[in-house]
């Protein structure tokens, strides 16, 4: 078996210049998608106009929060421009902030707050409304519970608990309705992520299958010349090549995926915390997929055949992972494809 992995490495390092190119490759397509999966984000997001007229640091805190939201693009206009904007279609729906607004929450009042300006083509604003209501409700449970406290042991608690009670807010409220979703690719746990990091993560799946195929070229090189059966006829069997091949494979595979997660951090400007969950079950898939490909290119003495099925599967996991079909009540593609075990 060491043998045969000193042996394996000595070719692989024969080859360094498509070793070099396996790393080189995704530096480049990490670097180059980024600016396109940015604008094709920012291209999805719902425009909403934000008209301030109470400027306090309740209103402020709203719309930072909005911000943080990848599904809004909030645009802070006045409101001449904002109604001119709004029956342009330029944005879904103009939410008008009446002064007053933070006083009224102080309070608990919630009535005629915040104005809703929406055209009849109006059609994606209501997410934007449930998103501000629900930040305006939060502000104001959390005032509420922070005058409780001021009114019993001082004003100088307010601040204090109003920052507790928020904190009961993060990562998730306390109490919550739990909702499946029954489309799309979006998973629990997986909506911190950027949708561009996770379209880049979608591209990584990609390329590594391509790349986990490719290097079985050297394998059907190694049937057609003759090698492995000299390989049997001098040691009894060919385990030990088979061994060696799938660790060294599997462990360049690993590489090539850390290295392009460790790209993502500073490019994406995202956390290894947020990267971690994602990094460890794309590493299993790949795995599968890996061991997959292994069976096959035991059983198929054709490498034309082997190819072509890799390739079948390939571009269906990357054009299909995750779509549902609704004709077949319910049937998921991606229950069958690595793009769909990676977005499930």
């Amino acid at each position: 078996m060491v043998t045969q992995l000193r042996l394996q490495l000595f070719r692989m390092m024969l080859r360094w210049k498509s070793l070099l190119f396996l790393f080189l490759f995704p530096l480049v397509i990490v670097t180059g998608l980024y600016p396109i999966l940015s604008v094709t984000v920012s291209g999805t997001q719902i425009p909403i106009a934000w008209v301030d007229q109470d400027n306090s640091e309740f209103s402020q805190l709203v719309y930072d929060r909005l911000q943080e939201n990848e599904r809004l693009n909030i645009k802070p206009l006045n409101q001449e421009e904002a109604g001119r904007q709004v029956q342009t279609g330029e944005v879904e729906a103009v939410f008008l902030i009446e002064a007053g607004f933070e006083e009224q929450l102080k309070t608990g009042e919630t009535g005629e707050i915040i104005n809703w300006i929406r055209s009849e083509a109006s059609t994606l604003d209501a997410f934007a409304k449930e998103k501000i209501a629900s930040e305006a409700v939060r502000v104001m449970l959390n005032s509420k519970a922070a005058q409780f406290v001021a009114d019993r042991q001082g004003e100088e608690a307010w601040e204090g608990t109003f920052k507790r009670a928020d904190s009961y807010w993060v990562p998730e409220p306390l109490f919550q309705m739990e909702f499946k979703w029954k489309r799309g690719v979006e998973k629990q746990g997986g909506a911190a992520l950027p949708l561009s990091v996770q379209g880049m993560i979608s591209f990584l799946l990609l390329y590594v299958m391509g790349v986990t195929a490719y290097l079985y070229r050297q394998w059907f090189e190694d049937k057609k010349t003759g090698l492995l059966e000299r390989i049997r006829l001098s040691t009894g069997h060919v385990y030990y090549y088979y061994g060696a091949w799938l660790l060294i494979q599997f462990a360049l595979l690993i590489s090539v995926t850390l290295f392009v997660f460790a790209l993502m951090v500073p490019v994406f400007h995202v956390t290894w915390s947020l990267l971690t969950p994602w990094m460890l079950q794309l590493m299993v898939i790949i795995s599968i997929v890996h061991v997959f490909l292994f069976m096959m290119a035991i059983t198929l003495r054709s490498s034309g055949l082997f190819f072509s099925i890799c390739a079948s599967i390939i571009l269906a996991s990357f054009l299909l992972g995750g779509i549902p079909l609704e004709s077949l009540d319910g049937f998921r593609i991606g229950k069958w494809l690595p793009h769909g075990w990676l977005f499930d």
